[in-house]
């Protein structure tokens, strides 16, 4: 029997290069929240050259989790009172 070969993190054919994904944070809606609420983040992502592996959400230098497929929305609980700045970042196939 012929050998199986697995790609798991391909690399791209030499002379071209990756273009990273694109992402857009879409929820939550700029607004205030009450303590104890939950807030919904949502983001839409699309690579030209490749296929989105996660969306990463974050709100400042912490990583609240990531979502591997589309909707990339992620519930954020026990939010601690304050002003948070929130991000989304896409990876794509090749990291």
């Amino acid at each position: 029997t012929a050998p199986r070969v697995f790609l798991l993190n391909p690399l791209p054919p030499p002379n071209r290069s990756n273009e990273p994904p694109s992402v857009v944070l879409l929820a939550p809606a700029d607004a205030p929240y009450h303590d104890g609420d939950p807030v919904v983040l949502t983001a839409s992502a699309s690579d030209a050259d490749g296929a989105v592996a996660m969306v990463q959400f974050s709100a400042g230098s912490q990583v609240l989790g990531s979502v591997a497929r589309p909707p990339y929305s992620l519930v954020w609980s026990n939010v601690p009172a304050g002003t948070h700045t929130l991000s989304a970042t896409a990876f794509d196939h090749l990291g």
